[in-house]
């Protein structure tokens, strides 16, 4: 019986050993994500676009710094706010935890207060129907030196965390 050889593209006959190349094998892992020379790809490299494109493009993606607080009963201060020193713009906040509906907060960026006592039961992830962006827009110029102060005053306490959005 005469063996059959597979064609090319196709997969061999069963009982019979493939031709590996094992250099190829060795080097696929270490070559996984770069070019044909071995050199990293740049993020985006398969959008056609050059390498300062996709820079713009990473920089002008929106970034979140999340703080957990415990809000005692009266005014609770939450500690070391403080977005990256990049950060050029305050896109919006967003709060989870269970907050009672008169619960408040105060929110003062660089000695402007862009929020004063608000409801955190408004500006509450489930508070959903009125979210179009995933956060609450106040959009506000940051320098990257900011002073960001958040106060909450709450009738029972509760836990919680508070999501700035920030380009």
């Amino acid at each position: 019986m005469p063996i059959r050889r597979p064609t090319p593209g196709r997969s061999p006959i069963r009982g019979k050993e493939q031709n590996l190349n094992i250099k190829q094998l060795i080097q696929a892992r270490k070559n996984s994500g770069k070019s044909a020379t071995g050199a990293p790809q740049f993020p985006g490299y398969n959008t056609a676009q050059g390498i300062q494109a996709v820079r713009k493009l990473i920089s002008e993606q929106p970034r979140v710094s999340g703080f957990k607080f415990t809000a005692g009963v009266g005014i609770t201060t939450i500690p070391n706010v403080q977005l990256p020193g990049d950060s050029r713009v305050f896109l919006g906040l967003m709060f989870t935890g269970n907050a009672i509906n008169n619960d408040t907060f105060t929110v003062d960026i660089n000695n402007n207060k862009i929020i004063n006592s608000a409801g955190i039961s408004l500006f509450n992830i489930a508070n959903g129907s009125s979210i179009i962006n995933g956060y609450f827009e106040y959009t506000q110029p940051l320098t990257g030196k900011d002073t960001i102060d958040i106060e909450i005053n709450s009738s029972a306490g509760f836990t919680g965390v508070v999501n700035l959005y920030y380009i």
